[in-house]
């Protein structure tokens, strides 16, 4: 794995403008994975493809991550900022894709979610034909178990399947734990690095170019010209366009 260029970035955008999120995910981390076929990604667990993309993340645009939270309780923004170290969970090794569980007597064969799980449920109604879809998808009676594949799952199989697969796959469920220096709440705030990634793309995008649009106004370079040069460089140039 190594750092998007800005040439990549450009392109990234024109190819993931217009796909879903999980899409997009998956464009992201197969352009920092070049040799790796795009199939292979989509089967990776959402922990495991996440990480991936932290460390992408981390290559393209340094280890610290700026965010802007909003409070639950009193609608305030917050900027906060943390690294990269900081929401990574577990020690980076692999957890097995699928395992077995025991609960109340029954043999469950449960798959860690991928993304072609995810992009499956984008048609579902409501969340709980999402988790139903989920689990029908994910989730099996064990070979060799007695009981019927179509028993309906009991609110303690759930619970377990819901503790097991966040054990395993740690890193698809990061939050930020966040204070409202207004009013005082506490709470947990979902970070999602594919849309936070994303997002960063989308605004360096958007000023990579504003550079071109400005500096072949000015000097007459093409856009790979003025793609080729080093940040620094195009940042002088633009100052010195802009006067």
């Amino acid at each position: 794995m190594r750092a998007l260029t800005t040439t990549e970035l450009l392109e990234l955008w024109d190819e993931a403008l217009p796909q879903a999120p999980v899409a997009q995910a998956l464009l992201m981390l197969s352009k920092g994975l070049p040799q790796t076929p795009p199939s292979q990604l989509a089967q990776l667990s959402i922990g495991a493809r996440d990480r991936l993309l932290l460390d992408l993340r981390e290559l393209t645009f340094g280890p610290r991550l700026p965010a802007v939270l909003r409070c639950p309780a009193c609608a305030v923004t917050l900027e906060v900022s943390f690294t990269a170290d900081d929401i990574r969970v577990g020690d980076g090794h692999a957890n097995p894709a699928s395992f077995e569980l025991c609960v109340e007597d029954r043999a469950i064969a449960v798959r860690l979610p991928t993304s072609l799980d995810v992009a499956a449920l984008a048609g579902c109604a409501d969340v709980d034909e999402g988790e139903r879809l989920l689990l029908d998808r994910c989730v099996r009676m064990a070979p060799g178990d007695d009981s019927s594949d179509d028993a309906e799952l009991t609110p303690a199989e759930r619970d377990a399947i819901d503790r097991a697969m966040a054990e395993a796959d740690p890193q698809a469920d990061v939050h930020l734990s966040a204070t409202c220096p207004e009013c005082g709440h506490e709470w947990l705030a979902t970070f999602d690095i594919a849309a936070f990634f994303w997002k960063e793309i989308r605004a360096s995008v958007a000023q990579l170019m504003l550079d071109v649009d400005t500096l072949a106004s000015s000097y007459g370079w093409s856009e790979g010209e003025i793609l080729g040069m080093s940040p620094w460089r195009r940042q002088r140039y633009m100052a010195m366009a802009q006067g």
